[in-house]
């Protein structure tokens, strides 16, 4: 059975509204769809039958294609009007739903926005759209376990109507996945366990992403899941050793924790991120690298590193050749360079462990361990 023709007055008024990219002619538009509103309606209060009128689908058609042009032109409380009267005209357009979500989420009206689009995925669950905006909303009023099966649910949707994988809305719900763990960590405060789920997701999606892998490490670091984390550093290494996360990759950032009240930070509360390198490079190799910023990340302040030098190594063999890599650990303060301890080892790793490692270096900064060997003043 074939669809019943739009109305002459629906065609017209429509190709008006598209042609006014501007909304130039906004109000004109507006009395053009409300005059035709009334016009059907005392024609159905007479219960006259004239094809000539528009449906009550068409007029909801026309006041959304109107809001969706003022809300492209940031008009947004003329957006709300007119998308309102097209859910009115029609409680089953889905689309005027979605984009009066689209228009409150802009406003911040997160919670209104939510119930909207969660109505418009109801009426409509094929848009990944939808789904996709949905998702942001509920990430934004922190309700992640909703905004995760939202977008899981956009890009299942996106790959049954293309048949194919859109990189690019990939590379977007991975952007938005990998923020959403990164607040969980740092401005929700020690919700590992939900950052660790939602990084592990970005990391199906994208898996030669490195940062991300480097993540759940320090969630399972947080976690304390030390078994589970050194399978992933193995499984990261692995893998680099394959180029799989592009060639040149030389570290990635393995830790991060805050310090209350830095001895070597006058005091100040710091946070410090932790850098793992793959292979000792260079005359001034390093292994790790705990860099200290100050609490809100901005501003670095200085570097504990445990190092392998060339000199020292050499200096190390003339006294024990059977000594086949020294380490040492380093501070370096601006002009000024604290020696902490040696420690033998192999060209891949040294003796200590990273757990002991870290300790040392946080017995350090809060000063309960703070052991200087030899200190010196750079020139």
């Amino acid at each position: 059975m074939s669809s019943p023709q739009p109305s002459q007055q629906y065609q017209d008024l429509l190709l008006q509204i598209q042609t006014d990219k501007t909304c130039s002619q906004s109000t004109e538009l507006t009395k053009s769809i409300k005059q035709l509103e009334e016009d059907l309606n005392n024609n159905n209060s007479n219960n006259q039958t004239n094809n000539n009128y528009c449906t009550k689908s068409e007029i909801s058609k026309l006041y959304l294609a109107l809001g969706e042009s003022q809300f492209m032109n940031e008009m947004d409380d003329l957006a709300l009007e007119n998308l309102e009267n097209s859910i009115l005209n029609d409680p089953t357009n889905a689309r005027a739903f979605f984009y009066k979500g689209l228009v409150l989420c802009m406003l911040n009206r997160m919670n209104e926005a939510k119930q909207l689009l969660e109505h418009a995925v109801e009426l409509d669950g094929t848009k990944h759209y939808y789904w996709l905006e949905l998702g942001r909303c509920c990430n934004n009023l922190k309700e992640y376990d909703r905004a995760l099966e939202c977008f899981k649910k956009c890009l299942e949707v996106n790959h049954l109507n293309s048949n194919n994988k859109d990189n690019s809305l990939v590379n977007s719900v991975v952007d938005i996945l990998y923020n959403m763990g990164v607040k969980l960590m740092t401005i929700e405060k020690d919700h590992y366990d939900k950052a660790l789920q939602v990084f592990k997701e970005a990391g199906e999606l994208d898996n030669k992403d490195l940062q991300i892998q480097g993540k759940i490490v320090q969630c399972l670091e947080a976690l304390g899941q030390e078994d589970e984390r050194d399978e992933k550093i193995k499984e990261i290494y692995e893998r680099n050793l394959k180029e799989e996360f592009g060639k040149n990759q030389i570290r990635f950032c393995r830790d991060q924790f805050p310090i209350h009240s830095c001895v070597d930070a006058q005091g100040r509360n710091v946070h410090v991120f932790v850098y793992e390198y793959f292979k000792l490079v260079g005359d001034m190799a390093v292994k790790y690298v705990f860099a200290v910023t100050d609490e809100n990340q901005k501003e670095n302040l200085f570097r504990i590193s445990l190092g392998s030098y060339t000199f020292t190594n050499a200096l190390c063999k003339e006294q024990n050749p059977n000594v086949e890599r020294m380490y040492h650990l380093d501070g370096y303060f601006g002009s000024m360079h604290k020696t902490y301890g040696f420690f033998v080892g192999t060209e891949e790793a040294p003796s200590l462990s990273y757990d002991e490692l870290k300790k040392r270096v946080i017995g350090i900064l809060t000063g309960t361990k703070n052991d200087v060997i030899s200190s010196s003043t750079f020139n």
